[in-house]
């Protein structure tokens, strides 16, 4: 690749360099549900399982049809942008979760949101092992889609613009009910954390966009054969962030009961609706105690079962008390898009 292709300057705001800005428009619109569709679901607008069948499913079958159908010619160099964003979303989603695993070691929950993505993409009682690979796929589909919104303007231009837009994207979440649904609000420790692995998500998107023929070069460079084995590494050091074996706890799990589980509670999550009774049930002759932490309650759970009543909606982050760790559960309480703000 020659120097003057590597060293291009970036293109001027002008929609005559965005050419066919039809295209570009329309494929830029056809990125934007799977982003929005979380959204659309806390609003109470639209269900993110009916936005992901019939907008973000259609628009992700549209850019691919861009992609591999529509004549080199007729699209400019939108092609590269799709590439390119594809590329620099899935890296950046990579960089903003191996940035997150240490804080998960640590035993925050880091990772909790995108498992209720997959409990309500599926429209479930509870957690399964399909629901997880669920909300990780929509996670990854999330980071590609917002590399593409990104590349279709924004391609060479200087990588610091990506930070910009990855801070962009947290800022107007944190802006939305999510903050105080997934426990945000007020949370600054959370906050800095969210926004820091945001900041790893745009350098990884900026590198890529900023230099994009000379990035791809050296992508293609790479082979067949050398992508699939860094694809497979990347895959095993994500392995103990997104795999959790379910088998026999699945089964053992039932709708509307916690289950008291050595010093976990079964499922992982569960969803009910607003003024249901959830049953923690524990061991054969033992007793347990059981926090919630968003309303500062304990109680104690018998063999026979213990009830307990959510009046709101919200997540309720639910763990079995006791001197040593214990893992965390959720309780999703619908409908969510009516969780009421924390009281200062």
């Amino acid at each position: 690749m020659s120097d003057q292709a590597t060293n291009e300057s970036p293109p001027s705001f002008n929609l005559a360099n965005y050419k066919p800005i039809g295209w570009r428009i329309a494929l830029w619109l056809a990125a934007l549900p799977s982003g929005l569709a979380l959204l659309l679901h806390i609003w109470g607008t639209a269900s993110i399982a009916s936005v992901t069948l019939f907008a973000t499913i259609p628009g992700l079958a549209l850019m691919l049809y861009a992609y591999f159908r529509i004549p080199d010619e007729r699209l400019g160099n939108i092609k590269t942008c799709l590439l390119a964003g594809f590329l620099g979303g899935c890296l950046g989603t990579l960089a903003y979760d191996v940035f997150r695993i240490p804080f998960m070691w640590s035993g925050i929950r880091i990772f909790s949101p995108i498992h209720v993505y997959g409990i309500w993409i599926a429209d479930t009682s509870r957690s399964y092992g399909i629901t997880d690979t669920i909300g990780w796929t929509y996670h990854f589909v999330n980071g590609v889609t917002f590399g593409i919104l990104y590349s279709l303007f924004m391609l060479k231009r200087h990588w610091a613009w990506a930070i910009v837009w990855g801070i962009l994207l947290e800022v107007i979440v944190l802006l939305t009910p999510f903050a105080y649904i997934f426990g945000l609000q007020g949370k600054t420790k959370l906050i800095v954390i969210a926004l820091s692995g945001h900041v790893a998500y745009g350098v990884a998107l900026g590198i890529v966009c900023h230099r994009p023929q000379l990035i791809l070069a050296r992508w293609s460079a790479l082979g067949k054969r050398r992508i699939a084995i860094y694809a497979l590494v990347a895959l095993f050091l994500m392995l103990p962030v997104f795999s959790n074996p379910r088998g026999d706890k699945d089964r053992r799990a039932t709708d509307g009961v916690m289950l008291v589980e050595g010093y976990s509670l079964n499922p992982d999550y569960l969803r009910i609706e607003r003024e249901q009774v959830v049953k923690f049930r524990a061991q054969p002759k033992k007793s347990a105690a059981i926090r919630i932490v968003q309303q500062d309650a304990t109680f104690i759970a018998n063999e026979s079962g213990s009830d307990y009543y959510f009046q709101n909606p919200g997540v309720y982050q639910v763990y079995v008390n006791w001197l040593g760790k214990s893992r965390s559960s959720f309780i999703i309480v619908e409908p969510i898009s009516e969780t009421p703000p924390p009281v200062e």
